[in-house]
């Protein structure tokens, strides 16, 4: 399975201004005005913002920890999820004050079960404050990813509060 582009493994160079301004302050789902938070410092570690997949020697894919982040990155970009799930922002914020923020979008199915992210891509709103910050390259920006299984649990908690 080829899904690493050449342009990943300058990865970790684009990904040091991010890291360098500071830890996930907070992170923030919000969906019609209303909005919760997850502040708890070991749910904030546990979904600490990482960079993706790196390309190893000899294999397509190289997982560290925190590989993962929210994003199931091995089963690469999926069709799009049904239509009808409600969407909502996640907003990671970084830094002391909490002015840098990396937006995706989450949907959950009931059903299913099963968790979603998408990656702004090229022209859409919150893309080019996300690639400022850390490029991900075409094959995962303006795509839909399966969410791994530990955020969608805690997405579940924290849109419980929204209601």
């Amino acid at each position: 399975m080829k899904v690493l582009g050449v342009g990943l493994g300058l990865l970790p160079l684009l990904a040091l201004p991010l890291f360098s301004k500071g830890p996930t302050e907070k992170i923030t789902l919000s969906r019609e005005g209303r909005s919760a938070d997850i502040t708890d410092a070991v749910r904030l570690e546990q979904f600490a913002f990482a960079a993706g997949p790196q390309p190893c020697p000899g294999t397509d894919v190289c997982l560290t920890p925190k590989v993962s982040w929210i994003v199931d990155w091995i089963r690469g970009p999926i069709a799009n999820p049904e239509v009808s799930l409600p969407r909502f922002d996640v907003t990671y914020h970084f830094g002391m004050d909490e002015k840098r923020v990396y937006i995706v979008y989450f949907a959950y199915s009931p059903v299913a079960k099963q968790g979603y992210i998408y990656l702004p891509g090229p022209g859409e709103p919150h893309y080019q404050a996300n690639v400022n910050m850390l490029w991900h390259g075409k094959q995962w920006e303006g795509h839909w990813f399966l969410s791994t299984p530990e955020w969608t649990s805690a997405a579940q908690e924290v849109i419980a509060r929204l209601r």
